[in-house]
């Protein structure tokens, strides 16, 4: 798994394999010869999502959290101008509260701003804007025990995803809202009869008493652009996802961001010299034979099956130097060329 040219794990799959051990009672501080937390620590990720998994994993894990991690989860607590993502605000939460139950810090005075934006984010189906960011929003806000939201209607709306077989769609969302359904939360992973009797995660600094000065460092400037995927010359299915990133974020850190929230995006990308070369997304491999391969396109609009997009829009560049522009339309399209 460790050794592979492929690229088939982002931070965030390493922090859910991390949790996935925990929860068996794996010691994943020493898993086959390697610390995974350690791995996690050393390649904490660009987002602050992928930030605030690795420090929830890390502490359920039992391992020290380090002070550079925890005091991104402050600055996120703290944000002002609540630019951050649902999926972000609900796994800060989770993160400092885990935190908070295995050392003796009190994370409460942190928590009230995610909080109150995490309510609301509720729309008027009941969701917080996607399947996945509904998912993380009910454990955070159920784990804090607030008010403020409509349970039963978050609820209904995972309920609503549910398919004729009885699945969610697929085994990676089904196996993530069976815990939820049944009242539990990431945090949960730790109650097993075999870490009733462990220590719990310390900060191996101590992190910072007061809320880091806004002055210090001005937020980052977020922009918004769709990410489209096209399979086949004559569209035979399509997906999109709207996200929101720093600016000057490059397409393939972005592109880690939409695969955790939607498995339809998960990708694998050879490293060649020049970059990352994408040969996978949802499962759907290139075809040398047939000459059936992902092509990149930068769009001002949304793309249009009636009016596909010509050459002239293919991108010039690899994932590593597309760094996507506010109100962009970014399409993979799987065709033959």
């Amino acid at each position: 798994m460790w050794g592979r040219r492929d690229y088939p794990l982002t931070t965030g799959r390493i922090a859910e394999y991390v949790l996935a051990f925990v929860s068996l009672c794996f010691d994943v501080r020493s898993f086959h010869g390697r610390d995974m937390t350690a791995i996690l620590q050393h390649h904490p990720g660009v987002m602050d999502y992928e930030s605030a998994f690795v420090v929830l994993a890390t502490c359920a894990a039992g391992a020290p959290v380090r002070r550079r991690s925890y005091s991104k989860l402050m600055t996120v607590a703290h944000d002002p101008n609540d630019l951050h993502g649902t999926d972000t605000l609900a796994l800060s939460v989770l993160a400092l509260r885990c935190v908070a139950e295995t050392t003796s810090r009190s994370v409460d005075r942190h928590l009230s701003g995610p909080i109150a934006a995490l309510v609301t984010r509720q729309e008027a189906d009941g969701g917080f804007g996607n399947f996945h960011s509904t998912l993380l929003a009910v454990q955070a806000l159920r784990l804090e025990r607030e008010q403020g939201w409509n349970e039963s209607a978050a609820v209904a709306y995972l309920l609503s995803h549910q398919q004729e077989d009885g699945s969610f769609g697929n085994l990676f969302d089904t196996t993530q809202v069976l815990p939820v359904l049944l009242g539990r939360t990431l945090l949960n992973v730790t109650t097993t009869d075999c870490h009733r009797d462990g220590g719990g995660a310390e900060v191996t600094e101590d992190p910072p008493t007061v809320p880091p000065p806004t002055t210090t460092a001005a937020p980052p400037t977020l922009i918004n652009f769709t990410l489209w995927l096209w399979v086949g010359p004559d569209v035979n299915k399509t997906f999109s996802q709207a996200l929101t990133i720093p600016q000057n974020t490059s397409l393939f850190d972005a592109m880690k961001l939409a695969a955790e929230r939607d498995s339809n995006f998960e990708f694998s990308a050879t490293v060649w010299p020049n970059g990352h070369y994408i040969h996978t997304i949802g499962g759907v491999h290139e075809q040398k034979v047939g000459y059936m391969f992902w092509l990149l396109y930068r769009l001002k609009a949304s793309p249009n099956v009636e009016s596909k997009p010509v050459n002239t829009q293919l991108s010039a560049t690899g994932v590593d130097d597309v760094f996507p522009e506010e109100g962009e339309h970014i399409l993979f399209w799987y065709k033959k060329i």
